[in-house]
């Protein structure tokens, strides 16, 4: 998120081979993949309970993907324009300290307050461009949500799922054939490879509150 100021604003150990004996030393036994070891042996699916992550096909999608690329532009390009009055709210900043003991005392409270004065309507336009932001990626990721939404129901339909459980939640592991998310990501990114994010009006942060 954009601040207001800047200024408040195992190494794998290698087997050493035994003393020569005259015969050619022989290469250390290369290692059993660690992978394997931590894969457990799960047993067959259980028919009419499925998995699915909703939070990963969302940001792994090609759509989701897309968005995520797009909102981090449209913060860098906000972070810029904001740059230019955040640089001269510090720099005046700096420069009234530096110049306090050639001021008048009631001189130095007129430009403090007027400092003040500008740094708070900054605080609130950065504030602003954060909801802004914030509500053009519930926009965009509610435009994926509903193009996922059917796509998850035609596949429990069709594994005839009873149960289906959220991955992320409680469950420590399960056979990967009773997950369908990947089959449910594989057809969101042909239904919808991508998805335009614009920056929201102002005035849509305004009707929120």
């Amino acid at each position: 998120m954009l601040t207001p100021s800047r200024r408040t604003v195992p190494l794998s150990l290698v087997a050493l081979s035994a003393p020569s004996t005259g015969a050619r030393p022989q290469p250390p036994a290369a290692p059993a993949p660690a992978a394997a070891a931590n894969v457990p042996a799960y047993g067959p699916p259980i028919t009419g309970v499925c998995i699915f992550t909703r939070e990963m096909a969302l940001a792994t999608s090609l759509a989701g993907v897309s968005v995520i690329q797009q909102l981090q532009q449209l913060s860098k390009g906000v972070e810029t324009n904001l740059n230019p009055e955040r640089d001269a709210i510090d720099k005046e900043d700096k420069a009234l300290t530096a110049e306090k003991a050639k001021l008048s005392p009631a001189k130095f409270q007129e430009r403090a307050a007027a400092l003040q004065t500008r740094a708070q309507a900054f605080g609130q336009t950065v504030q602003t461009r954060n909801a802004q932001i914030g509500l053009s990626r519930d926009k965009a990721m509610a435009q994926i949500g509903d193009a996922l939404t059917p796509i998850v129901v035609s596949k429990i339909s069709a594994h005839h799922c009873s149960l289906v459980l959220e991955s992320r939640g409680i469950i420590y592991g399960a056979n990967p054939a009773m997950d369908l998310t990947p089959e449910v990501i594989q057809q969101l990114n042909s239904a919808l490879p991508t998805v335009t994010v614009t920056l929201v009006p102002p005035e849509a942060v305004q009707a929120q509150q």
